[in-house]
């Protein structure tokens, strides 16, 4: 036998969380410390990567080597946001990291690529 009681004050219960969380979260003085802390995650990307590819490329390749040294995937993807979407580009919705990995592919393939232009209007993709 089911007890109502218990699922109708968890359903209130969730229903009060997610309201109560949704004020924080909106808050005026909340948006501004989240607004500040994203423009200093900004302005700490524009410093660790403003230095340039060449720069990583000339402090990390041994003079005896003629192949390029390996390159974190990671490492990779903020130095092609950097060089091809701006150092003032971000994303704004909360999505995982693959997600944000999707989004930047996207507005590469979208600014760079006329074949993916075509393929996107033939398709009637965004």
């Amino acid at each position: 036998m089911l007890n109502w009681n218990f699922i109708i004050g968890a359903a209130l219960g969730a229903f009060l969380v997610s309201v109560l969380y949704c004020l924080w979260f909106w808050n005026p003085k909340n948006v501004e410390k989240r607004k500040a802390k994203m423009l200093k995650r900004i302005e700490e990307d524009k410093a660790t990567y403003e230095s340039s590819f060449t720069k990583w490329l000339r402090d990390n390749w041994d003079e005896d080597n003629m192949l390029p040294p390996a390159l974190d995937a990671d490492d990779a993807l903020v130095f092609l946001k950097y060089y091809l979407l701006g150092p003032d580009w971000y994303v704004t919705f909360p999505g995982s990291s693959e997600q944000i990995i999707t989004e930047m592919t996207y507005d590469i393939l979208k600014k760079y690529s006329k074949k993916f232009r075509k393929e996107c209007k033939k398709n009637d993709f965004r």
